[in-house]
This record gives structure tokens, C-alpha cells and sequence, in this order.
């Protein structure tokens, strides 16, 4: 797109808190969101955006986001740009190493913290990791 053309983009809010994963408008100039509000009718919503739906610009947009891992090799060493193949293996490796039960998976907020399974049924098992998540206190 080139001047200021837009286009007005159905889509969800970044944030995915719980339980209600807001629709979302988002205008849309020269490839980069510019104005977001909220979806009317989308999830039982009244079409308006709480204020961390308001902030997802600043999130999205910000040069500090990483967008992708980071690792050292030791505490003492700068981090390096990994592949996520590599990060993820590292992951792995380490909770292979360690005791059952000894892992905490913490979901933080999002999707994954919803009521609705995702990553909670995935933890349920006895010999899966301790799963905790933010805006539900699920516990396993």
C-alpha cells in the first residue's frame, strides 16, 4: 500500500487474556496497524477495548520486541540469536536432565490460561511439568 490508503482488518486482540479473547478492528496504512477498537458483538462483547487492548500498539510496535530467542551458553557470556530449533531443544535437554516434577511451565496470561484446556489438559499427567497459570490459578 502506498500514501495513505487503509483498510479496516477483522482480527483479534493481541493480548488473548481470559476468558474473552476480544474481536478486534484495526485500520490498517502502508502495512502497519495504525488505529484499533473493538469488535462489536465478538465473544458477547460490547465493542470496546480494555485498557491493555488499547496499549497493544505499543507492544506490537515496539524496537525493544523480540521476535526471536536469545541464548548464553554460560551467566557470564552476552546472549546470542538462536533458531528457535535450537532454543527449543535446549529446553528439552534441560527438562530431560531434571527430576519429574522438578519443571514449572508458567503460561503467564493468553490463551494458553484459559479455562477452556489448551496447555492445562496437556500438564494433567503425574509426570508432566507443574503448570501455573495467571488469570485461572490452575495448579497441576
Amino acid at each position: 500500500m502506498t500514501g495513505n490508503a487503509s483498510r479496516i482488518v477483522r482480527t483479534m486482540c493481541p493480548m488473548n487474556c481470559h476468558p474473552t479473547l476480544c474481536g478486534m478492528l484495526a485500520e490498517v496504512r502502508d502495512g502497519k496497524p495504525r488505529r484499533r477498537q473493538g469488535r462489536r458483538g465478538q465473544s458477547g462483547q460490547p465493542g470496546f477495548l480494555c485498557v491493555r487492548g488499547q496499549a497493544s500498539r505499543e507492544v506490537i510496535d515496539n524496537p525493544a520486541r523480540l521476535l526471536y530467542p536469545l541464548i548464553r551458553d554460560r551467566r557470564s557470556d552476552d546472549f546470542r540469536r538462536a533458531s528457535w530449533d535450537e532454543a527449543l531443544d535446549r529446553i528439552v535437554a534441560s527438562m530431560a536432565r531434571s527430576a519429574p516434577g522438578a519443571t514449572g511451565i508458567w503460561a503467564g496470561h493468553g490463551i494458553l490460561t484459559t479455562t477452556t484446556g489448551h496447555a492445562s489438559a496437556a500438564s494433567s499427567s503425574p509426570a508432566s511439568p507443574t503448570f501455573m497459570a495467571a488469570s485461572t490459578g490452575i495448579r497441576r
